[in-house]
């Protein structure tokens, strides 16, 4: 009895058949569409982990087949010429090494690829141009309100002194001839000074001066003193500076954001405390429901939002019985 061999074992026939290990080799030389040239190792174990178990899952049904062949053979060994034997026997132990060596390099790729994830994941990451095209925008909105509010101003405030003016003029005008009309003038003059005045003593439009010399705490508090006439504002701060200027720009941004807010809205006072420590925590509260939110996020707390994000950071907006608060995490 002869038993031939249909299917040839990978591997068998090549002039490597004793080292020939799986086809990567022809990766290697003649890489597909999946993994271009030039791709950085990651790409590479990324394909290999996904063909590898592939091919060690064929090096298992190999070696069961050569397994079954040989039990078959056993009970009639004698019926076998020396070298069908010998055949049989040197096919099962090089599928047996090359199944023992695909499970190693299934297990070997998967663990050199979590170190090479986990090296990457260390590294900071560049800046993609989506976030440098964001912050871009976030400023370039903070920019127009600055340029926006200083024409508004500056427009209003030239109207009412032209006004005061003639109101002047033609009070000088009517004398004492009606007590009554010109009565009425002043009263009225003393209404539009006094609106010019109210003009002139809003904070100087959304802008903190920054000086060679300035600390993040100096620039808070500029930030909250333009508000004085407007919003009772106290700042507390404590542990020291920021280390990133990114997380210093972000919290600087907030502050100008959720002030605004609570100036439109009337909110009357607010307490703003900074604590520096392993994280940096921005807590502004005031008494006012004036952070409560609904279903539609106010703009200004979706510039506020992105903007946090963009320095690795969140905020959260809080509503509770004695009024509301918004508390802003930011990476030291």
């Amino acid at each position: 009895m002869t038993i031939t061999h249909e299917r040839q074992a990978p591997g068998e026939g090549r002039h490597d058949a004793d080292t020939h290990l799986g086809p990567w080799h022809e990766w290697l030389e003649a890489p597909g569409q999946d993994v271009p040239e030039g791709s950085p190792p990651v790409a590479w174990l990324d394909r290999l982990e996904v063909e590898l178990p592939r091919h060690a899952a064929a090096c298992h049904d190999d070696e069961n087949r050569l397994i079954a062949q040989w039990q078959h053979m056993l009970p009639i060994l004698t019926e076998f010429f020396p070298r069908e034997i010998e055949r049989v026997v040197a096919s099962l132990l090089a599928a047996a090494a090359r199944r023992g060596a695909a499970d190693a390099l299934v297990d070997m790729v998967r663990a050199e690829r979590l170190r090479l994830t986990a090296q990457h994941a260390d590294l900071p990451a560049p800046l993609p141009a989506e976030d440098a095209a964001l912050r871009r925008l976030l400023h370039g909105v903070h920019d127009d309100r600055v340029a926006t509010s200083r024409s508004v101003t500056g427009d209003m405030l030239e109207a009412l002194c032209s006004i005061a003016l003639d109101l002047e003029v033609t009070e000088k005008r009517a004398g004492s001839h009606d007590d009554d009309v010109r009565h009425s003038l002043e009263d009225l003059h003393a209404h539009v000074t006094q609106a010019a005045e109210s003009l002139r003593l809003l904070p100087n439009n959304v802008e903190v001066r920054v000086a060679a010399d300035d600390d993040v705490p100096t620039l808070a508090s500029r930030c909250t003193a333009r508000y004085a006439n407007r919003l009772d504002v106290q700042l507390q701060w404590s542990g020291g500076e920021p280390f990133t200027t990114e997380s210093a720009e972000a919290l600087l941004f907030v502050l100008e954001e959720a002030l605004s807010h609570l100036r439109n809205a009337t909110a009357g006072s607010a307490s703003v405390d900074v604590s520096v420590g392993p994280d940096m925590i921005l807590t502004i509260w005031t008494p006012s429901p004036a952070f409560e939110t609904s279903d539609d996020e106010p703009l200004w707390l979706l510039r506020s939002r992105m903007r946090v994000q963009l320095a690795g950071g969140w905020v959260e907006p809080t509503t509770g019985a004695d009024g509301s608060s918004l508390v802003v995490r930011l990476p030291r």
